[in-house]
């Protein structure tokens, strides 16, 4: 009996970690794609210029 029960709450620890890490999964599914909606809708910006710029292009490597 003892073994029986035992048993029937590992397997409900493991079913409650499956829907849980399951769960987790798709949140961050669902935040890798409005990422990606955002970055794809959203216009880049104009690249600052420095009065600088000139000049650190033509640092050697």
């Amino acid at each position: 009996m003892g073994v029986a029960l035992n048993l029937i709450l590992t397997l409900n620890q493991s079913f409650v970690r499956t829907i849980q890490s399951w769960t987790q999964l798709e949140t961050s599914i669902g935040a890798v794609s409005r990422v990606r909606t955002f970055q794809k809708n959203t216009p880049s910006e104009a690249k600052a210029q420095s009065p600088y710029s000139p000049l650190i292009d033509e640092l050697p490597v």
